[in-house]
């Protein structure tokens, strides 16, 4: 009989569970300066739990636990920083694998904006950025990203629905 795993709530936010690796397309798939990458492997963030997992095991709610991943091929900006504040807060930095993440749940829409903005929150302070600027990062989602969130059609979403599902993304995350 195999031995019981033994679940515990960890402490800090979530885990990343692969690497970042991207092409840089800066550049070359538009006219602007503004960073453009791809990813080459999928990008794997599994969101903290407030609960206990013993509890939510009970309950039958492991799946809020289900990591989000984002699919080879996906392509963003990384973190949209106006220009002027570059120096300040670069849009490609230790926040990038939490960017990333953002970009991808804005893309596909697989949750609510404003667990979209939470998670961005959680998941910069898993790449290890300090509070003060994750909750600067995450107030200027909060302000600034209602717009492009609320300029995706339909048929922009499902488009990018169709691109995850063939590659791997996750096309649901947790409430």
């Amino acid at each position: 009989m195999p031995a019981a795993v033994e679940l515990k709530p960890w402490k800090g936010g979530g885990k990343w569970l692969s690497a970042l690796d991207v092409r840089d397309l800066t550049g070359q798939e538009s006219r602007t300066d503004r960073p453009c990458v791809e990813l080459l492997a999928p990008l794997g963030y599994l969101p903290s739990t407030s609960g206990d997992l013993e509890q939510l095991a009970r309950e039958g709610r492991l799946s809020e636990l289900a990591p989000i991943w984002c699919p080879r091929g996906f392509r963003c900006d990384a973190a949209s920083i106006p220009r002027v504040l570059w120096g300040i807060y670069p849009p490609w930095a230790r926040s990038n694998r939490a960017a990333v993440l953002h970009d991808y749940l804005y893309t596909v829409q697989p949750c609510s904006r404003e667990r979209a903005d939470a998670l961005f929150r959680e998941a910069l302070l898993s790449c290890g950025v300090s509070s003060a600027r994750a909750w600067i990062m995450w107030k200027a989602v909060r302000l600034g990203g209602g717009g492009y969130w609320n300029a995706r059609t339909p048929e922009d979403v499902q488009a990018a629905r169709e691109h995850a599902a063939r590659n791997g993304g996750s096309l649901e995350v947790s409430p």
